[in-house]
């Protein structure tokens, strides 16, 4: 099973560092990590070629938004034989179960859509979003 994770980014480096750095944690392996990069001046490409050289960068032309910039992330992660394919943005963290708890769930239930709940920095394990809301 291949796990793809695409990320699209838009300068705000420092978040997309964080987000990087917790996934180097992982106790699950192996997976792929696609940047999609749409147009960054912050020197994102610089970064993510000198300190993460093994994550894939797309480069877009500053246009994509987030929604063309996933398509295009899926894209190359369907091309290189993804299985299972995690969307993520580049401003949130997580502990070193995370990929290791998602993936267990997913192979449990092999036809399910599976998400994650956003919790506070400020108050922890305090639900701040779940899904949809009205």
């Amino acid at each position: 099973m291949s796990l793809f994770i695409v990320i699209p980014v838009f300068n705000r480096i420092k978040h997309t560092i964080k987000c990087l750095d917790a996934f180097k944690k992982q106790s699950y392996r192996p997976f792929t990590i696609i940047v999609v990069d749409d147009g960054s001046t912050d020197g994102t490409a610089e970064v993510l070629s000198t300190q993460y050289p093994w994550v894939q960068r797309v480069e877009g032309d500053g246009n994509w938004w987030w929604t063309r910039s996933v398509n295009e992330g899926v894209k190359v992660a369907l091309s290189n034989g993804a299985s299972r394919i995690l969307l993520m943005n580049n401003d949130v963290w997580f502990n070193p179960s995370y990929l290791e708890n998602i993936m267990n769930e997913a192979e449990m239930n092999p036809d399910a859509l599976i998400g994650s709940i956003n919790l506070t920095m400020d108050t922890p394990h305090r639900i701040f979003f779940a899904g949809v809301s009205h």
